[in-house]
């Protein structure tokens, strides 16, 4: 590695090399500072004694940014190459399991801060941003999904290969994706963003009249589209902590699969009592 370092180092030791000849100091200094810059600092003084402190702070800052620079190229290089001694077959597996771990990462994020703003559902703006941020969630949902088909179907095609190789965590991921639980928890995750994005844009178009006249038809419907949201709300609540109980038993008695699947899911259950009884206002 050391694409910064070296570099850096050597610039430094330039500089100071010029200064060591202007002060008519020791020029193997600009050596021992090659070598080891952190020992810069000491031959600073040695010839910017009135700006000493100045100078130390700038290298301070631009040696902690080297360090930093070169540990961030190191873990991007080190992820990039962590699959080569893998044949190619199973590097590519690989990379489509990590790619859904990330998916997989960021949707349930994105439904557990859905999940926080239905608790504040109030006002046309926040109505709104709440639909808008459905649209988000469905779009995340449909990255995972694709990424999820991706590698299933990769399985899929080389199945032979990864029998023949004994490959067997391919075949367990299979096993857990295909799982009723899991499938049940997606279609009511499914179910529960359709009511909700439902009773919203209902709201959003009808709030006048709820809110304002509070118009006895439009209420009814309102009252209507909020029962069928909070049902669909419970049923998600109960296939994802389901969901998350058969992924702990699955990780428990496959635990050499445990780095193919997502890590800890979002087991945080929606408590629809934290709202208002009938209605979000």
């Amino acid at each position: 590695m050391y694409y910064i370092y070296f570099p850096y180092a050597f610039l430094l030791s330039v500089i100071l090399l010029v200064e060591f000849i202007e002060k008519e100091k020791p020029k193997l200094w600009a050596l021992v500072i090659f070598f080891a810059p952190i020992t810069a600092p000491y031959y600073i003084f040695q010839t910017k004694k009135e700006e000493g402190i100045t100078w130390i702070m700038i290298f301070l800052a631009s040696f902690s940014a080297v360090v930093a620079g070169e540990a961030f190229l190191y873990n991007f290089e080190k992820e990039r190459l962590k699959y080569n001694d893998q044949p190619p077959i199973v590097r590519q597996a690989l990379v489509f399991a990590d790619e859904l771990k990330k998916t997989t990462k960021d949707f349930d994020l994105k439904i557990l801060e859905l999940e926080q703003m239905s608790r504040i559902v109030s006002g046309l703006d926040k109505i709104k941003e709440t639909i808008e941020y459905i649209s988000i969630v469905r779009s995340t949902g449909e990255k995972n999904e694709a990424m999820l088909s991706k590698l299933m179907n990769y399985i899929d095609n080389y199945q032979s290969y990864f029998a023949k190789k004994n490959i067997q965590w391919v075949f367990q991921i299979k096993k857990y994706y295909q799982n009723e639980e899991v499938l049940l928890h997606l279609a009511s995750l499914n179910e529960y963003l359709d009511s909700f994005e439902d009773v919203l844009m209902f709201s959003y178009k009808n709030f006048y009249k709820i809110v304002e006249l509070e118009d006895s038809k439009t209420l009814r419907n309102y009252d209507a589209y909020y029962l069928k949201y909070r049902r669909a709300t419970e049923k998600f609540s109960k296939y994802n902590l389901r969901r998350t109980e058969y992924q702990n038993e699955f990780v428990m008695a496959n635990p050499k699969v445990s780095a193919y699947l997502p890590g800890i899911r979002q087991t945080d259950i929606f408590d629809i009592q934290r709202q208002s009884s009938n209605r979000f206002f």
